[in-house]
């Protein structure tokens, strides 16, 4: 599987499982939008390195922490703002 395809499916189930897991009965408050995220992009984000790494092995460093957690943190703030404009 491509390293793209996998990023796409890992987000979409993470985004689903935490979903599930956190958000069910999150309150409309800064504090607790904010912590629902950050549990998401914790558990997103070593998935996502685990992939890429297993991809491209030559990315075990910062940059591919760097890039795992940057777009562990898009995806779940990109999740509130597309439900949003549905």
């Amino acid at each position: 599987m491509k390293m793209e395809i996998g990023v796409i499916a890992i987000a979409i189930i993470v985004l689903l499982v935490t979903f599930f897991v956190f958000g069910r009965n999150v309150k409309n408050t800064f504090e607790a939008e904010f912590f629902y995220w950050l549990k998401s992009t914790l558990v997103m984000a070593p998935l996502l390195f685990g992939w890429i790494v297993y991809n491209e092995p030559a990315i075990l460093n910062l940059t591919g922490i760097l890039i795992s957690v940057g777009l562990a943190a898009a995806f779940t703030l990109g999740r509130s703002y597309l439900i949003a404009m549905l």
